[in-house]
């Protein structure tokens, strides 16, 4: 079971505690729909490039497309909580920008160790890639240095 962290303060007193039900319902689904994305990266969207459409973000909410189009259009510009709720990426995806916050502490450690293992792994990738006759850069690092101690002796 994926958790999600709600700030009940924000949820009862916050920016949009003044808005409509299904304004609220939308965003609170929406943090839910991120959270349940392959990379939980605050993007709603199936992998980079390809976005949830409107029409599939509407469905999930149970909401029209012209009540889910004046939410985004409130989450965009929302002027009681001084900043923008949301951005459109490059590829169409919807991002939260307050992603972060509703990140328990473990999720941010965990992200941070997954990003560190990658980082790990990328470089003994790298220290492997077969190079030449099937030698791998270790072998060929290895093979040069008997070369240059064979030449001194």
């Amino acid at each position: 079971m994926d958790w999600l962290k709600l700030d009940s303060k924000g949820i009862l007193r916050g920016s949009l505690a003044q808005s409509d039900y299904t304004t609220q319902l939308i965003w609170i689904k929406m943090l839910a729909m991120a959270n349940e994305t392959r990379d939980r990266d605050g993007y709603l969207r199936y992998a980079i490039g390809k976005p949830y459409s409107l029409e599939y973000i509407a469905q999930i909410c149970n909401v029209t497309m012209a009540e889910l189009e004046n939410a985004i259009d409130l989450f965009e510009d929302d002027v009681r909580a001084g900043k923008s709720r949301i951005q459109f990426a490059e590829d169409g995806s919807i991002f939260l920008s307050n992603w972060n916050y509703y990140q328990t502490s473990s999720e941010k450690r965990i992200a941070k160790q997954i990003a560190i293992a990658k980082a790990k792994q990328t470089k003994r990738t790298a220290d492997n890639v077969i190079v030449g006759l099937g030698r791998t850069v270790n072998e060929l690092t290895s093979a040069v240095k008997d070369l240059k101690n064979n030449k001194e002796k």
